[in-house]
C-alpha cells in the first residue's frame, strides 16, 4: 500500500505519518462501492452532525486515553489533565500551553496558522496544480468571489493539512485588522491524501469559511476548511478589530481538516525548506507559530 509521508522541520527527516481510521479511509476512496458510499452519505451534514454529537457526549471520554497511547501524544503539553476534558470532542479541540508554542518575533516573520503538513504553491499563474499530479486547482470555485479571484489569482498559497492527532486551533498568520467572517456551506469529505489523490475537488466542495486580513505590508485571505465529521469550524476572533500575530482565530471540531492562506503577489518570501520540499512534492510538518515567511 502507498503511504503519505512528510518531511519533518524539527528532526530535519522524512517520516511517514500515521493515518487515523486508514482502513475506512481507503475502503471509502480506493474501492468504488466505498466511494458510492462516500458520495451518497458520509459526505453529507447529517452524518458529520451525528458524528459531532456523539463525540461531544460524556461517555466518549473513555477514548481519550487509548487515543494518546496510540498516536504517542505527548500530553504535558496540554492545559488540562486528559481526564480534565468532558468529551472527545473538547479533548481533540484542546489548548496547549503557550510556552510549547512560541511565536516567532520578528516583525517581518509570518507564521504557520496551525500545527500540521505544509505544503505552498509559489506562483498560483506559473503552477496550477497541487502536489496531486495532473489535477487543476480551480481558484474561482474555491473562492466564489469574482473580486477576491483577481486580487489573488497571480499570487501565492500556502495549504496547511491538520490530520486527527494534531493540535486543531488556528491562529493568526501576521498582525492583522479583520473584517467579517464568510461561509461557502457544502460537502464534508475528506481532506486526507488519501482522498485528494483521486479528487482534489473537495477543496472547493467541502464547507469553508473565509476571512480576509489586512497588513500594512499586503492583504492575505485564510480560508478554514471543514472535512468528514467536522460538523462546524468556530471562530472565536471578534470581528472588525485589530489582533495579533498567534492570536488565536478559532478551532475545529472532531475531524481532519484544513487551513489555507493567499497571498497577493510579490508580498512575502516562503521558508526555504517550505519551498525546497514543496518543489519535490512533499509537505513540511511544523508548528503554528514557527516561521512560515518573511514580508518581502
Amino acid at each position: 500500500m502507498d503511504t503519505i509521508r512528510f518531511y519533518n522541520r524539527y528532526s530535519q527527516a522524512v517520516e511517514e505519518e500515521p493515518i487515523y481510521g486508514e482502513r475506512l479511509l481507503r475502503w471509502l476512496y480506493q474501492r468504488p462501492f466505498g466511494n458510492f458510499c462516500e458520495r451518497r452519505f458520509l459526505s453529507r451534514k447529517i452524518f458529520s452532525s451525528c458524528i459531532g454529537w456523539w463525540m461531544r457526549r460524556s461517555w466518549t471520554r473513555k477514548y481519550i486515553d487509548g487515543f494518546v497511547e496510540k498516536y504517542k501524544i505527548n500530553a504535558d503539553i496540554f492545559e488540562k489533565k486528559p481526564s480534565g476534558y468532558r468529551s472527545f470532542d473538547e479533548f481533540f479541540s484542546r489548548r496547549i500551553k503557550r510556552e510549547f508554542r512560541p511565536i516567532a518575533a520578528k516583525e517581518d516573520q509570518l507564521i504557520f496558522p496551525c500545527d500540521g503538513r505544509h505544503f505552498v504553491i509559489e506562483s498560483l499563474q506559473k503552477i496550477p496544480y497541487f502536489f496531486v499530479k495532473g489535477q487543476v486547482f480551480q481558484l474561482g470555485s474555491f473562492l466564489r468571489d469574482e473580486a477576491l479571484e483577481k486580487q489573488f489569482c497571480d499570487g501565492s498559497m500556502l495549504i496547511s493539512r491538520l490530520s486527527p492527532v494534531d493540535y486543531h486551533r488556528f491562529h493568526f498568520p501576521c498582525d492583522a485588522l479583520t473584517e467579517t467572517t464568510y461561509c461557502i456551506f457544502g460537502r464534508y469529505a475528506s481532506v486526507n491524501p488519501i482522498a485528494i489523490r483521486d479528487r482534489i475537488a473537495v477543496f472547493w466542495e467541502n464547507k469553508r469559511m473565509k476571512t480576509s486580513l489586512h497588513h500594512d505590508l499586503g492583504d492575505v485571505l485564510m480560508i478554514e476548511i471543514g472535512a468528514t465529521c467536522i460538523g462546524s469550524i468556530e471562530q472565536t476572533f471578534h470581528f472588525n478589530a485589530k489582533h495579533l500575530k498567534g492570536t488565536e482565530k478559532g478551532y475545529f471540531h472532531f475531524g481532519g481538516s484544513t487551513v489555507v492562506l493567499l497571498f497577493e503577489k510579490g508580498k512575502i518570501r516562503f521558508a526555504q525548506d517550505l519551498v525546497k520540499n514543496s518543489r519535490a512534492g512533499m509537505e513540511t510538518y511544523a508548528f503554528m507559530g514557527d516561521e512560515m515567511a518573511t514580508w518581502a
